[in-house]
């Protein structure tokens, strides 16, 4: 009987599993055309992935001509970056997407400020920040500085 309950549990979640993948041929035709490169190897794509693909395609046929020129430049941006900027980057949006709905808000409408800020302006700001951190760093100990020695013991 224990054989039987495995068994109907294993078909179970088998297919549950293929009801969640999407398949290729379920896809629109536009959806197909954008994700093209991918055919070959969408079956081999766990469900999470394929729907991911799937929704950004979707996403993609409904911008505007600039929303897409905008992302195909981001997306060269992010193809360009080294691996350890990526993770950095991705490290950040993580924290970022840990902070309450009100905080993110609060950082989208300073970073939209920041954004429409002139470049020179925007230049002046950076440097400001940099020459704070160091400073702060310098302050708790973090920037590389000759070490102080160790006390002296009186025996």
């Amino acid at each position: 009987m224990s054989i039987f309950r495995l068994l109907s549990v294993s078909l179970l979640s088998l297919c549950i599993f293929a009801a969640d993948a999407t398949e290729w041929e379920s896809l629109s035709v536009q959806q197909k055309q954008v994700l093209k490169g991918f055919e070959g190897q969408w079956q081999s794509f766990d469900s999470q992935r394929q729907q991911r693909l799937a929704k950004g395609a979707s996403r993609w046929l409904e911008m505007q001509p600039e929303q897409r020129k905008s992302m195909m430049q981001r997306f060269q941006r992010w193809q360009a970056m080294s691996p350890e900027k990526r993770a950095k980057l991705q490290e950040r949006f993580a924290r970022f997407k840990q902070l309450p709905p009100e905080k993110q808000t609060q950082v989208r409408s300073k970073f939209q400020h920041f954004r429409q800020m002139p470049p020179e302006k925007r230049q002046q700001l950076k440097e400001q920040f940099r020459k704070s951190k160091q400073q702060n760093l310098r302050k708790q100990g973090g920037h590389k500085s000759r070490p102080s020695p160790p006390p002296r013991r009186h025996d």
